[in-house]
């Protein structure tokens, strides 16, 4: 089943929400801001909700589903080449944060099966092993997640921005670039070895910024996240670290890992916390996916009684004004393939 309709007729907002919408900017729009559009595909059968586990078959297709659809192409490999040139280096981001509590347990399985999907797709349309780096920002969270750090040279890598306290690993950028009134320095995973990037991020809450999705991603590629949780993340923060030009330039593609998320005291996953949304979700605008995120975020949180986020998330607002996507519901084209 395939609906496709305005983000404003599908979301569970309501008039209040608009209100709320309105206060913290997102409703104002961009002027000129064209339509985005965001897929997401569903199957209640991908992942179990009882154990974690998933079915990579069915992942596979939702991964081809997903990136044919929001490239219009019915050829597979025609949908890649819209968002990943031929020949270019491919940084797979992923976020292995807060996982101690379900360290070897079936739910961290779908880390692993998120991105075995993805390079196997790209690798199926001529893609080859060592244009291909997974990493995160320590090898300790990777393994944690059930990855085996990988260095060897002509194979998919697996590796981290710092591999321990004793080994800074590949580090950071001597590079400083402006984040409003601060700088940081980027991974040099991103900088020196990847062309392009996909930005694979999860659906948490987050207990400063209110909610953790693509745009707050990016905390774990800068060397000073510490230093920017002030005022919900925004003083400065999320949104001007997704304006650090080699971010914004090198990412080509979201693909939401949407089989689990947290919905209470996130970004630690916590098993009473943890629900399955059975979904992947592609998009290229970073903050048409993140409301889309939030906005199934905030209907999970109210079918277990927990209260709205509401005003605690800001960075999607002022991400928004800064130009970098829109947040604005009548301006999101949402496909959803079921």
């Amino acid at each position: 089943m395939v609906t496709r309709r305005k983000f404003i007729r599908n979301t569970a907002v309501g008039t209040a929400g608009i209100a709320v919408l309105s206060k913290l900017g997102w409703a104002a729009g961009v002027q000129g801001q064209k339509i985005s559009r965001v897929v997401k595909v569903v199957n209640p059968d991908v992942v179990d909700s009882r154990t974690g586990e998933v079915n990579k078959k069915i992942l596979r297709q939702m991964i081809d589903q997903a990136v044919m659809t929001l490239s219009g192409k019915k050829k597979l490999s025609r949908a890649w080449a819209e968002f990943i040139p031929k020949g270019k280096r491919i940084g797979l981001k992923i976020n292995t944060l807060g996982l101690r509590s379900v360290k070897n347990t079936g739910w961290t399985s779908h880390f692993t099966a998120m991105t075995d999907a993805i390079t196997s797709s790209l690798k199926s349309t001529g893609v080859t092993e060592d244009q291909l780096v997974i990493w995160d920002r320590s090898e300790a969270e990777l393994q944690a997640a059930g990855y085996t750090i990988q260095k060897e040279p002509g194979k998919t890598r697996v590796v981290a921005t710092f591999s321990n306290r004793r080994d800074p690993g590949y580090g950071y950028s001597d590079e400083d670039y402006p984040v409003g009134d601060k700088t940081s320095r980027v991974a040099r995973i991103l900088t020196d070895q990847c062309d392009v990037m996909i930005n694979i991020p999860l659906i948490k809450d987050h207990r400063i910024a209110g909610f953790t999705g693509s745009l707050k991603q990016h905390y774990g590629i800068i060397d000073n996240p510490g230093s920017m949780h002030h005022n919900r993340c925004s003083g400065p923060g999320i949104a001007e670290v997704n304006a650090i030009p080699v971010i914004r330039e090198k990412q080509k593609l979201i693909l939401v890992d949407g089989l689990l998320g947290v919905i209470q005291g996130g970004p630690v996953w916590n098993i009473s916390s943890i629900r399955a949304f059975h979904c992947v979700i592609a998009g290229t605008d970073p903050v048409a996916v993140d409301r889309i995120m939030l906005d199934m975020l905030e209907k999970q949180r109210a079918d277990n009684g927990l209260e709205p986020l509401g005003d605690r998330v800001v960075h999607l607002g002022l991400a928004q004004k800064l130009g970098l996507g829109t947040a604005q519901p009548d301006q999101i084209d949402l496909i959803e393939i079921v």
